[in-house]
């Protein structure tokens, strides 16, 4: 499923250049495609979930469309009040893919109140 969403993210880039892709320091296989064709708008942020959701946003109120594409956790629970703030409250065009979560790394890295959220 993962790479059938990069390949698909890449073919809607190829059609559309106000599509980026950010990600939080993880899948870069997943958009090796993405990255060789359009690596001016394939985004590492890092490990700053709260500052991806709001650079996110922020890009969409100049009229880009990003993707952001990280585990879930670090997706909905560490970053939840610039969702509701940046993303929510703005109806800013910000779309946010979480993938799985891994349980045993941790209670960090596991998504278990995502769906109440």
């Amino acid at each position: 499923m993962r790479r059938t969403f990069g390949k698909i993210i890449t073919e809607l880039a190829n059609k559309d250049d106000k599509i980026y892709v950010l990600v939080g320091d993880i899948g870069y296989r997943v958009f090796d495609e993405f990255r060789e064709k359009h690596s001016e708008r394939f985004i590492n942020m890092g490990i700053c979930e709260q500052s991806i959701i709001s650079v996110s946003a922020g890009m969409a109120l100049e009229g880009l469309k990003p993707w952001v594409y990280t585990i879930t956790p670090f997706l909905i629970e560490r970053p939840f009040e610039q969702v509701k703030m940046d993303i929510d409250q703005q109806n800013v065009n910000v779309k946010l893919v979480g993938f799985a979560d891994y349980p045993t790394l941790g209670p960090t890295h596991s998504e278990i109140n995502g769906k109440a959220l």
